[in-house]
């Protein structure tokens, strides 16, 4: 079981609402303002956690959310 720290969840809803985001787009999205070394240290962290995953595009990485909303509440559940 593996639960979702506030600055975590808040990237991760992101994630599930927008689909694939860079950084930089994840950062517009927050309600609230984040460094970008801090949303990096939280995506390396979600990344580990096996909640997100990444792909390089041109110079850029794309984040995405492996499971779904439903689904990673479910499990946090059990």
């Amino acid at each position: 079981m593996t639960l979702f720290t506030p600055g975590e969840l808040e990237v991760i809803q992101v994630l599930w609402q927008h689909g694939s985001l860079k950084p930089a787009e994840i950062l517009v999205q927050l309600d609230r303002p984040m460094s970008n070394a801090a949303l990096r240290s939280v995506l390396r962290v979600l990344m580990e956690k096996g909640h997100v995953t990444r792909r390089k595009k041109g110079k850029a990485y794309y984040y995405r959310a492996k499971s779904t909303a439903p689904k990673a509440f479910k499990n946090m559940t059990r």
